[in-house]
């Protein structure tokens, strides 16, 4: 649980916010979260890099449709929590 309030804190709240304010609104969240998407490349698993990709795209957009943290901390747990612990115990 810890790692997905730390990675908001990270990527959307310092990366993002710092993107956006350098390069607008648009730019900053697509640079963002390619960069989410490109610190997995060297795993060489394409999967999670689209997985990565696509959550990067959606936790960037709630940053920016809400200006808070929580609603991606939130669903960044929940979604951690499935992938890691629930789905692979069924």
């Amino acid at each position: 649980i810890p790692i997905s309030p730390a990675e908001e804190i990270f990527w959307r709240g310092l990366l993002q916010n710092g993107f956006v304010a350098k390069f607008g609104r648009s730019s900053g969240y697509i640079i963002t979260t390619l960069a989410y998407s490109l610190v997995h490349l060297p795993t060489f698993n394409y999967p999670l890099m689209l997985v990565a990709l696509i959550a990067g795209l959606v936790w960037g957009a709630l940053l920016l449709k809400t200006g808070s943290l929580v609603p991606g901390v939130i669903s960044h747990v929940i979604f951690n929590e499935m992938i890691f612990v629930i789905l692979p115990i069924n």
